[in-house]
């Protein structure tokens, strides 16, 4: 995204999370695991500016736009590089801690 004479990275994620699905044999889909690791991996390694999703309060739009509107100085709140990790880092301890069930079933 180019804003003026800046360019900046912008990060939109569909969703990291399972929605129910089976992560163990037999998997809801082959490789679904090895999916939401490559995922995670990936997220976590692209840097991200400005962090979008499907659901607005994954990236906290509706705060963002107050913050953004009552701003006293020139500070972007879209600008939020620290909470798309919280994102990816909620995302897949939430993975994980589906998986870690999931392998306790019979």
């Amino acid at each position: 995204v180019r804003e003026d004479n800046r360019e900046l990275r912008a990060v939109d994620i569909c969703s990291l999370t399972t929605q129910g699905a089976s992560l163990v044999e037999p998997e809801a889909y082959p490789g679904i695991r090895a999916d939401f690791e490559h995922s995670f991996s990936r997220l976590r390694n692209l840097r991200a500016d400005i962090f979008l999703a499907t659901h607005t309060e994954w990236f906290s739009l509706q705060r963002k736009l107050r913050e953004r509107a009552t701003a006293q100085k020139p500070a972007d709140p879209f600008i939020d590089p620290d909470g798309y990790i919280r994102f990816v880092d909620s995302s897949e301890k939430e993975f994980r801690e589906v998986l870690a069930k999931q392998r306790l079933l019979p």
